[in-house]
């Protein structure tokens, strides 16, 4: 079974709402109603689809051979600030260009029945292939205290969690976790067999 990521397409739109309504999936989602209304499932997505700013947003398959699944969602965002060692930035913030920003990572699969398959680490070390390409050096990512599976995700995927929680953009406590992003073995990429560009896969 192979994990393939590809862009964000028209259609996905609905999936993600209905992933939105499953109480399990979204949790740990911050600052999120639940179950949010269909309205603002648009809103947002207008704002997502079909272009954005400062960012990756891909959409997570699963690859048999004979058949793909659309299971999850992974996303970078990042923006033009200066970002301090304690995480978010100021409101005074310097503008830089992006490659000298921290992205965010985040990941969600919207299927509990492939859970604890290791499919939401892959994806997340495939994202860190990307941003390598893309020279970045560090990411990072914002993760709810009692939420250990995701916690687990992030560690294997080769993030460290710092000391303290954040409470920020309105979405509670939340733990924050660093990574310094390796190089992949080739500065190449390749075609993932939906059209998308990836790297070679990094020595493990």
């Amino acid at each position: 079974m192979k994990i393939l990521l590809r862009e964000l397409q028209q259609h996905d739109r609905d999936l993600l709402y209905a992933w939105n309504q499953v109480p399990e999936v979204v949790r740990y989602l911050p600052s999120m109603p639940k179950p949010i209304a269909y309205e603002q499932h648009v809103e947002w997505w207008h704002r997502v689809y079909p272009q954005r700013r400062h960012g990756l947003d891909r959409m997570v398959l699963l690859d048999n051979g004979s058949y793909r699944r659309v299971v999850g969602r992974i996303h970078a965002s990042w923006s033009e600030v200066m970002w301090t060692e304690d995480g978010p930035p100021s409101p005074n913030g310097q503008e830089i260009g992006y490659e000298h920003s921290m992205p965010e990572v985040g990941v969600l699969l919207g299927c509990p029945d492939v859970w604890g398959q290791g499919i939401a680490t892959e994806a997340v070390r495939r994202l860190l292939d990307i941003l390598s390409i893309l020279h970045f050096k560090e990411c990072y990512a914002l993760i709810h205290p009692e939420n250990t599976a995701s916690q687990r995700v992030f560690a294997k995927a080769g993030f460290e969690a710092n000391s303290g929680t954040l409470t920020q953009f309105g979405r509670g406590k939340q733990r924050y976790w660093t990574c310094h992003i390796k190089a992949p073995i080739e500065e190449t990429a390749q075609r993932d067999g939906v059209g998308n560009l990836i790297p070679f896969r990094r020595d493990a």
